[in-house]
């Protein structure tokens, strides 16, 4: 999915894939935060909203080097 270009018809649904495995991570350590792995957040910064870190990965696409997945796990 990272490799996936923002126009392919399964971009989208990737983003929804990993924004879901995302949120279940978060429950599962009992956060309501998700770092976003968009390509100007880098993991970095953390959001509630899941819809904007949605728009970040559509609008800005999903950070170059994203090998390790610690931070959604």
């Amino acid at each position: 999915m990272y490799n996936l270009s923002k126009l392919d018809l399964s971009y989208i649904p990737e983003v929804h894939r990993f924004v879901d495995a995302a949120k279940n991570h978060a429950l599962r350590i009992k956060t309501k935060h998700i770092y976003c792995p968009c390509y100007d957040y880098r993991n970095i910064v953390l959001f509630e909203d899941t819809e904007v870190i949605i728009s970040h990965l559509v609008c800005r696409g999903f950070m170059k080097v994203l090998t390790v997945l610690n931070a959604h796990i």
